[in-house]
C-alpha cells in the first residue's frame, strides 16, 4: 500500500497528501496491520504523529493481537514506545499469544526499553499464561544479560 510505504520511508509529502484526499489512517494490510504498526516498528515518530493527528487508533490490534506498542518494544524503539505510552497506549494490552509489551521487549533484547516499561507499571514478574515463561526465564534463555539485570531490579 502506498500510504505504508511513505510511512515506512519518512515520506512526510506524501503521507499528508493521502490523509488529506480522505483515505482511512485504519486502513489495514492483508495481516491486519496499520499504517500505525509500521511507523513504530520503525520509529518514525513525526508518521505516528500524523496518524493518529488523522485518526488512527493507538491501540488497534494486527491480526495477531500486536499493537503498535508491542511493535515499537519488540523492535527496541524507546524513544517510539514513550510516546505510544504518552498517546495513551495500553501497557497491558495482549496479542494472540498473550505476550504484553514488557513481554515483547524482554524477548527483543532491550534493557532500556523494558526499563521504561517497568517505571510506567509493566510487571516484571506478573502472571503468564501456563505455556509462557516469565519475563526473567525468557530474558535467560534469550542471552539478555542486561534485560536479567533490569527485571532482577525491579524484583523479578
Amino acid at each position: 500500500m502506498e500510504l505504508f510505504s511513505a510511512v515506512m520511508q519518512g515520506n512526510e509529502a506524501v503521507v499528508r497528501e493521502l490523509l488529506a484526499e480522505g483515505l482511512d489512517a485504519q486502513v489495514r494490510g492483508f495481516d491486519g496491520t496499520t499504517a500505525l504498526h509500521w511507523a513504530a516498528a520503525a520509529g518514525r515518530r513525526r508518521m505516528a504523529e500524523l496518524l493518529l493527528a488523522a485518526g488512527a487508533d493507538v491501540d488497534t490490534a494486527d491480526g495477531d493481537g500486536n499493537t503498535p506498542l508491542h511493535c515499537a518494544a519488540g523492535n527496541g524503539r524507546l524513544e517510539m514506545v514513550r510516546f505510544l505510552l504518552e498517546k495513551g497506549a495500553n501497557l497491558n494490552a495482549t496479542n494472540n499469544d498473550g505476550w504484553d509489551a514488557l513481554y515483547c521487549a524482554v524477548y527483543g533484547g532491550d534493557a532500556a526499553v523494558v526499563r521504561l516499561l517497568i517505571a510506567r507499571g509493566a510487571g516484571a514478574g506478573g502472571e503468564r499464561l501456563p505455556w509462557l515463561r516469565s519475563p526473567l526465564a525468557e530474558a535467560a534463555t534469550g542471552g539478555h544479560k542486561d534485560v536479567v539485570a533490569a527485571l532482577l531490579a525491579a524484583g523479578a
